[in-house]
């Protein structure tokens, strides 16, 4: 954000110089705060430079959030379906229903038709946003309370009032919320993706939000102007935003620690799914190169099943809550590329661990890429850790071989003392 008043003698663009000061005198906020924004929303071209944004889906400590506040709203632009457009270039009569039953439906109807519309929905969404100060994970409110706190003290000039609220607002609208509406179904809000028509509605609605986040500042100035019907609804909006922030920032520093953890995903939604390769071992026994089997995998928040089919009757099924590590394997064990290791505990405190590699044949009937299947493990690994975050055995440390006999490889390891846990099936410390 442009903060008036501030100078600098950094090179570059003179409306970006507060935009790096805001950004590195709360990186370290932005750095925990990440962590609760939906898996992949923030990227980083390196570990020195604060962060940039982009929409990338997956699920995270904030998931739940996100369906409490937005679920009721989506599901009902799903089912009814409108044809909304404010964009004079992109109207199209002969798509829209009858509005009228008195002749053809003109231009101006469909426009004024499509305001009443996004408005309601918009409305909608900012009421269930602004009383929703009790559903948002303690933990995010000490963040956001932080980074308030710290904004504030870069820039205590009455004319940079807004900035405290813009630092917030900028993760919590346009960085959680306005994503989630726009692909509904990459958040797991729904099951399939929507169709054309509800597709531009969600779109309009996340243009929307996304000024609702920039407290109004940047109405008038680009190039969309057709969304001016819009304008007066989201400005009236602004005070009440203002509002829900000092709401959501008024929390004890040590809330996050007393109120019981949340799980990250829905019991319901299946987090991940796939073919992998599985080998389980099983006692101080040599780790076959060509004992991983095929299997179809199921992640959920309450278990990590799979079976030999998608469609096979039978599963084994490990809870999750079991789950105590999940680290990759250097392929220099047992020479294979891509392989994790799942690591779990039993309730008399035995480990055993479980061998995956992710070998995808074909994505979208092409071969697959060895790049494809380095992210498919990362997806797994990630999806899993994020599902076993608040564990409570998890290991402190691991080792990225695998047993052979009664020895683990080493993996090309400088000095066996720097593992505190072996992750096979027998423990030799």
């Amino acid at each position: 954000r442009t903060v008036p008043g501030k100078t600098s003698t950094t090179s570059g663009p003179p409306d970006r110089v507060s935009d790096v000061r805001v950004s590195q005198h709360c990186y370290g906020y932005i750095q925990n705060l990440v962590q609760y924004m939906p898996h992949g929303c923030v990227s980083s071209s390196s570990c020195d430079t604060p962060p940039r944004y982009c929409v990338d889906p997956g699920p995270a400590v904030g998931m739940i959030y996100l369906h409490e506040v937005l679920k009721p709203i989506i599901n009902r632009i799903f089912e009814e379906k409108k044809y909304i457009e404010l964009d004079p270039c992109k109207i199209d009569l002969n798509r829209c229903r009858r509005i009228s039953f008195k002749g053809s439906v003109s231009e101006a109807e469909v426009r004024e038709s499509s305001v009443g519309m996004l408005q309601m929905y918009l409305n909608s969404i900012m009421e269930a946003i602004v009383n929703s100060v009790s559903q948002c994970p303690p933990a995010m409110r000490v963040v956001f309370k932080q980074l308030h706190k710290r904004v504030e003290e870069q820039f205590p000039e009455a004319e940079n009032e807004d900035v405290k609220y813009l630092a917030i607002s900028g993760f919590f609208f346009l960085r959680f919320f306005a994503p989630a509406i726009l692909t509904p179904k990459l958040f797991h809000l729904r099951d399939h993706h929507a169709d054309t028509r509800t597709s531009r509605t969600l779109l309009l609605l996340a243009k929307a939000l996304q000024s609702v986040g920039n407290l109004g500042l940047q109405l008038g100035h680009g190039k969309e102007q057709w969304m001016a019907p819009l304008h007066p609804i989201i400005l009236c909006s602004v005070a009440s935003i203002k509002d829900f922030l000092d709401k959501l920032i008024d929390v004890d520093h040590d809330s996050g620690c007393d109120v019981p953890q949340r799980a990250v995903f829905l019991p319901s939604v299946t987090v991940k799914e796939g073919f992998l390769q599985k080998y389980k071992a099983e006692g101080p026994q040599l780790l076959k190169r060509f004992a991983f089997k095929k299997r179809y995998f199921w992640l959920s928040s309450e278990t990590l099943s799979y079976a030999k089919t998608s469609d096979w009757q039978t599963r084994t099924s490990i809870p999750v809550q079991c789950v105590c590590a999940v680290e990759r394997v250097d392929e220099n064990a047992f020479q294979l590329q891509n392989v994790m290791q799942v690591i779990t505990q039993d309730p008399e405190g035995q480990l055993d661990t479980m061998y995956l590699q992710c070998k995808l044949m074909y994505v979208c009937n092409v071969p697959a890429s060895a790049l494809q299947n380095v992210n498919e493990l990362n997806q797994w690994l990630s999806a899993i850790r994020k599902a076993s975050i608040y564990n409570e055995r998890m290991l402190p440390s691991f080792h990225p071989g695998a047993t052979s006999g009664k020895q683990v490889d080493d993996c090309l390891l400088p000095n066996r003392t720097e593992f505190l846990a072996h992750t096979g099936a027998t423990s030799l410390l």
